[in-house]
């Protein structure tokens, strides 16, 4: 089942991959929504090295705080529905 899985995901990565730009190519080309905001968060990005630095170490801290909070539970028992007395 895996391998189909795979193969489905493989062949729709690349049904995007191809046929997508020939779909598409008559289409006008619009402006970027908020391309101004993007722009100012890159030059942000690369002229502070405390926010280049500082962001993914905190979003990492972030990330390890929340998965030390994980637990798991792998008792197949608890998938069954017990009947109601």
């Amino acid at each position: 089942m895996a391998i189909f899985a795979a193969v489905g995901l493989s062949a729709s990565c690349l049904t995007v991959l191809f046929w997508h730009p020939w779909l598409c190519r008559g289409l006008p080309v619009r402006p970027v929504p908020a391309m101004a905001l993007m722009l100012r968060w890159l030059a942000a990005w690369r002229r502070n090295k405390k926010l280049s630095r500082g962001l993914p170490v905190a979003l990492a801290l972030f990330s390890l705080a929340g998965m030390s909070m994980l637990c798991v539970d792998d008792d197949i028992s608890q998938l069954q529905a017990l009947p109601q007395h």
